[in-house]
């Protein structure tokens, strides 16, 4: 299939990607001791700069090692941040035009407790997880900040904000937060730790680096962002689409729009044969934030696509069709990027056809949920 609107550049800030391929943050597990770049960190993020995406967000990193999710899951802090330098200098040498950014999260309930320390912001939030003070809260907000600065010294083009999936900065904006004090009840207090954290890192890190959010449209559970009450589940995107106004007002440069909760359903996050509709529905709340905001925004679910064997039309289809009706700015690769680092250098060359596609396994995501190191187990990648 011809492609012509996969190649265009699109400014993102004052910066310029190359095209409209965007590598998602898709956690590896497998830092070094102490949470930073390994030798296998840096071949993978290698690969996929070799691939020529425009946009390459390192995997999910933790703003603390009491942050972690994952057993090896990568850390960054301003007292570790020169072991970033060599991953930062491999990509840039291996694409100079790649704008490569880090994904900051904290795992807040989803911590691991064997080797973490779980947080929650509301009472009832995973069972008897401790929830944090405003005081507490304010201190998470900081470290958020202090990661950004110590991305830009190791050389990042920017941050992205993990708000999604059930993790820590998700959880405040749930209409079921309803904690007392600053940080939850109104919308307005609920969307408050996002909002400071957006201007603490534009003011620590400048107008020229990037800030992104990774941004769940519809959680599907009860009280979950994107429905209207505290034990409602009916989807309502009126809150999402304040939330993307305000974060663009705030200094936010690209919205990456996901969906699901890692907590409770799963398939919205990642589509399969389970339920293939999912990735339409990703196509909708992607559209419903692009019409709302006038900075560039990321789309997911397509790894499902494929060559078009699902029988939903293939990858190459969707994403030139989605941008070509102006639905989408970027065109997002969560588990493809496993499957094949090279599919953008393919798809760009006219070589579709030598692309191996994802085939939806989730094996991958096995073997992130038992702590193991992540590959794609069907091309052993």
């Amino acid at each position: 299939m011809a492609v012509n609107h996969l190649n265009r550049t699109k400014k993102i800030g004052v910066k310029t990607a190359g095209n409209r391929f965007a590598i998602l943050p898709t956690e590896s597990n497998s830092a070094a001791p102490g949470g930073v770049p390994s030798e296998k960190t840096i071949v993978r993020y290698k690969k996929l700069a070799a691939g020529g995406a425009g946009i390459i967000f390192c995997e999910a990193t933790a703003i603390s090692g009491d942050a972690r999710a994952r057993m090896n899951q990568l850390v960054l802090t301003p007292l570790n941040y020169e072991a970033y330098i060599p991953l930062t200098r491999a990509v840039k040498a291996e694409n100079p035009d790649a704008l490569f950014l880090i994904q900051l999260d904290h795992a807040g309930a989803l911590a691991d407790p064997s080797f973490s320390k779980p947080v929650a912001v509301y009472k009832g939030k995973e069972g008897d997880v401790p929830v944090l003070t405003d005081t507490q809260v304010e201190g998470v907000r900081d470290a958020f900040i202090e990661s950004s600065e110590a991305a830009f010294k190791a050389g990042f083009n920017g941050v992205e904000m993990k708000i999604c999936h059930g993790f820590l900065g998700n959880d405040f904006m749930q209409p079921r937060n309803i904690r007392a004090g600053h940080y939850g009840g109104s919308f307005e207090n609920r969307a408050r730790f996002l909002m400071e954290s957006i201007r603490g890192i534009r003011g620590a890190c400048g107008n020229d680096f990037l800030i992104s959010l990774r941004l769940p449209a519809y959680e599907s559970i009860p009280g979950g962002f994107g429905s209207s009450g505290p034990s409602e589940v009916i989807e309502d995107l009126g809150e999402p689409v304040k939330i993307s106004r305000m974060a663009e007002e705030a200094g936010v440069s690209m919205i990456s729009v996901s969906a699901g909760n890692a907590g409770g359903n799963l398939e919205l996050i990642h589509p399969t044969s389970n339920y293939p509709d999912g990735v339409y529905r990703h196509f909708g709340w992607t559209s419903a934030v692009k019409k709302a905001v006038n900075i560039p925004v990321i789309g997911a679910g397509y790894s499902y696509l494929s060559d078009g064997k699902t029988g939903l039309g293939s990858w190459t289809y969707w994403a030139e069709k989605n941008l070509a009706d102006d639905r989408v700015d970027f065109i997002g690769l969560g588990r493809q990027g496993f499957a094949d680092p090279a599919l953008p250098s393919k798809i760009l060359a006219g070589k579709g056809e030598n692309v191996n596609y994802c085939t939806a396994c989730l094996g991958c995501g096995v073997l992130l949920g038992g702590q193991k190191a992540v590959k794609c187990v069907v091309y052993n990648v």
